[in-house]
């Protein structure tokens, strides 16, 4: 790893970003734990990252992710990641949980905005 002597800006999904000259930029994407976020949070960042899709974490591999796939980009994981354990990095998140929001997702097509908001709301 190269370690750079300028300031450090860490980013919403844990990374360690550094400017150098040119424009380029050093990227850490070592997976993280989440610790501080709350489900809503991530998926509201998460969200930013790519467009929704339907089905599946990533989508039919468009480059999509779903709501729970946005969360998980928001904590630090890569993109179409396999093997994932919710309950490592949401531990608040019920099995009865993320099946309704498996199904705003999925069947009623609601945005990620939406299903943030209603988490929010349920204090996850």
């Amino acid at each position: 790893m190269i370690h750079f002597k300028l300031p450090l800006l860490v980013t919403a999904v844990g990374a360690a970003c550094r400017s150098i000259k040119g424009g380029a930029m050093f990227v850490d994407t070592q997976q993280r734990p989440q610790e501080k976020l709350k489900l809503s949070e991530a998926i509201r960042i998460g969200a930013k990252i790519r467009p929704q899709s339907f089905s599946g974490y990533w989508g039919d591999g468009d480059g999509t992710s779903c709501v729970m796939g946005a969360a998980f980009e928001a904590v630090g994981i890569p993109y179409r990641s396999k093997g994932l354990d919710r309950a490592r990095y949401f531990p608040s998140l019920t099995h009865v949980v993320a099946e309704e929001i498996f199904y705003r997702n999925d069947n009623l097509h609601q945005s990620r905005e939406k299903i943030s908001d209603w988490l929010k709301a349920q204090g996850l």
